[in-house]
């Protein structure tokens, strides 16, 4: 009992001291939210009235909200302190930018600038539309001007085709990175960016290059500027040693040096993306290189400005194909944006999206699938549920899960992707065919011909109209329905579409492209069908000889080609032991990097326990028939007929091994799917009822 009363008095006595202590009150700051119109005043900027009901928070938790006449007031809790967050729906911050800005203790009003999404999408819209125009016009006139040297005989027909493809690609891209200055210089105009900086982001949306040139180097050169630069962050270093008092006054003259700083980087950044366009990729990689020593020298490495140009570093490798080194500029440019960004910034989004696609490119399948799924989760807060961009965030998950060969699961984010893309795009977008081409790509895996045959003749229907009669991605899309034809058994089809698949692929493709070597491989399987097998062989052969040139060591791609090879010497060649080679081959690089229920690797496992049946060591052979068989029944229609196929080696085995009740079962599953894929009266139906026969008179019905 007393050593309670002890502790009680302590207690009390703590609490006594501690409400003695005296707070220190700060003077109540004023501050104004106004809103940035598309209105214009004297000199040419937006003009801006006040805005009600904007929340405003502090570091400290301390949040007001502004009046009618956009007039707020905060009492902070200590000082300096910071504004870390501005809200009301539908509209988004222009400055000052969260958590950057510091106050003093002083009378300096708190000025906080912000823009309806409406206005704000409605002016990125608009020089979106003239971008569009103005990039159609000149690649039309880059055509028009090609035809003419091609009248002319200043180049050949197959020069023509390959120049012409390259400047259709070079102002699609062009258009990409032109969409994304429209938004940046939305933002900047909203801000109320100097008139000269107005006109240059005007003319690069206008694809007027030389003029935006022109306008940045009549700024000052890059000596020039660096020395203002130089001098006005002395001027701020000078009033940082003064007294407190003075302290704002420092803080103007940061203001001063970092806003000269920010317009050279911008600059850079704007000459960067006039060579991106131009396809010189070394000068932009040399401008955005400009602008990242600014950056890192006067604003350090936790800047977000610096993440964005990164980020940019990153593409321009990613465009060139150098994967090892985008990965590098993207994460980097994550490192930032993990740490200083909201967790539910579109920037943050961005980047987990583009190092899932980097992992996709290199294969590594599960880590991408990791990254695109993190910017998915962001997306799908932020953005409206229409959004193009979640859109493509759906089309990359789906691609993964195609590629690991889950196919039910790659399906429902293509049908995704399609729900969003049918009411936001024009009916003959080339996004829309291959969102069409991809849903095809599954029913052909599912084993669901007629249904790959509709998806990719809407995707063929597209393409004729809109692309160029020798684009590769023409050429990718008579691939497709040369496959079904193949598949169906309609040889003499199949072989005419992947021809013309490799008519336009080897005009206009590297002698190294996988794409011709798709369509070497695909011929191969046509002659084989056709039961040519050294034919087969040769067509296959060309198509391994570039696949190990440029392919991972794992790539599915390079599995497909060595299981085809496999299945000829078995077939074709009646040599088990060399058919083992190559189908082991295979199996090593399936097993490691496709999905445990993916279709490729039920083939080959029905495969090896064929080879294995026909070697005599039929419970190696039965082991893998069933594990072929598990996947198939998880994943295929149950009238498709490569799940017959299943039912019916299984049955073979099953009387081989003269367990004719089981080889009976297994035969009558057999034949729905077959029937359903050939007709009654097809040799194939035939023959499967003679197997039902002797298996029934064996069993003495």
């Amino acid at each position: 009992m007393k050593k309670i009363s002890i502790i009680l008095i302590s207690f009390l006595l703590f609490a006594s001291g501690f409400s003695q202590a005296q707070k220190v009150k700060y003077p109540t700051r004023k501050g104004i939210v106004q809103e940035s119109t598309m209105k214009k005043d004297k000199n040419g900027k937006p003009k801006k009235k006040a805005l009600q009901g904007v929340r405003i928070f502090t570091e400290a938790g301390i949040s007001n909200s502004s009046d009618a006449n956009g007039k707020f007031t905060l009492t902070p809790s200590k000082v300096p302190f910071k504004i870390t967050k501005v809200e009301k729906n539908n509209y988004t911050l222009l400055s000052p930018e969260q958590g950057t800005r510091t106050y003093y203790d002083n009378n300096e009003i708190l000025d906080i600038l912000m823009v309806s999404n409406i206005n704000f999408n409605s002016r990125t819209n608009n020089n979106a539309k003239i971008a569009t125009e103005n990039n159609e016009k000149k690649k039309n006139e880059s055509l028009l001007e090609l035809e003419k040297r091609k009248d002319r005989g200043e180049i050949t027909t197959s020069e023509y085709i390959r120049m012409h493809d390259s400047i259709t690609k070079v102002y699609s891209d062009r258009l990409q990175t032109l969409i994304k200055h429209c938004e940046e210089s939305a933002k900047r105009w909203f801000m109320g960016q100097e008139i000269i900086d107005q006109e240059i982001d005007e003319a690069i949306i206008k694809g007027e290059f030389d003029k935006a040139v022109s306008l940045i180097e009549s700024k000052g050169t890059t000596k020039q500027r660096t020395e203002e630069i130089e001098n006005s962050k002395a001027a701020y270093e000078n009033h940082k040693k003064l007294a407190q008092q003075h302290d704002e006054i420092a803080e103007k003259h940061k203001e001063v040096y970092e806003s000269k700083v920010k317009s050279l980087v911008q600059d850079y950044r704007n000459r960067a993306d006039i060579k991106r366009m131009e396809v010189k990729y070394s000068e932009a990689l040399a401008y955005l290189d400009s602008a990242r020593v600014l950056q890192e020298e006067h604003f350090g490495l936790q800047d977000p400005d610096l993440a964005d140009t990164y980020n940019e570093i990153g593409f321009v490798y990613y465009e060139q194909g150098n994967l090892d080194e985008a990965m590098k500029w993207f994460n980097k440019a994550l490192q930032i944006r993990e740490q200083v960004l909201n967790p539910l910034s579109p920037d943050l989004s961005t980047s987990y999206n583009n190092i899932g696609l980097v992992y996709h490119g290199k294969g590594n399948l599960d880590e991408a699938l990791k990254l695109l799924n993190k910017a998915l989760q962001i997306r799908e807060q932020v953005l409206d549920s229409l959004s193009p961009v979640l859109a493509q965030s759906y089309n990359n998950i789906g691609l993964v899960y195609h590629r690991k060969g889950n196919l039910d699961e790659a399906l429902k984010w293509y049908d995704k992707t399609l729900h969003i893309e049918e009411q936001v795009l024009d009916s003959l977008s080339p996004s829309l065919a291959i969102t069409y081409d991809n849903i095809g790509g599954i029913y052909f895996d599912k084993g669901n011909y007629d249904e790959a045959m509709k998806w990719e003749d809407k995707a063929l229907q597209i393409l004729e109209q809109v692309l160029n009669p020798l684009s590769p991605d023409l050429a990718s899309a008579y691939n497709n329905i040369g496959g079904i034809y193949e598949i169906k058994g309609k040889s003499d089809e199949a072989l005419k579409c992947f021809n013309k698949a490799l008519n336009i692929r080897e005009q206009v493709l590297d002698s190294l492209s996988p794409d011709l070597a798709s369509a070497y491989h695909n011929i191969g399987l046509v002659y084989h069908g056709k039961g040519n097998s050294d034919e087969a062989l040769k067509w296959l052969g060309k198509a391994l000889n570039i696949k190990e040139q440029v392919l991972d060591s794992l790539s599915p791609d390079l599995a497909n080609t060595y299981y085809n090879i496999g299945l000829i010497y078995l077939n074709g060649k009646g040599n088990s032991d060399e058919a083992l080679k190559w189908l082991g081959k295979t199996l090593n690089i399936e097993e490691r990097v496709l999905d445990s229920l993916s279709s490729h690797l039920a083939n080959t496992y029905n495969l090896i326990g064929f080879v294995y049946q026909r070697k005599g060591n039929f419970d190696e052979s039965l082991k893998l028939y069933k594990k072929a068989l598990n996947i198939k029944e998880q994943t295929l229609d149950q009238l498709s007929p490569n799940l017959a196929t299943s039912y019916l080696v299984l049955g073979d085995l099953y009387r081989e091994m003269r367990n004719y009740e089981k080889a009976l079962e297994y035969f009558n599953k057999s034949l729905p799917g077959f029937i359903k894929h050939f007709g009654e009266e097809h040799s194939k139906i035939i023959w499967i009822k003679q197997l039902i026969e002797e298996c029934k008179q064996a069993l003495g019905e």
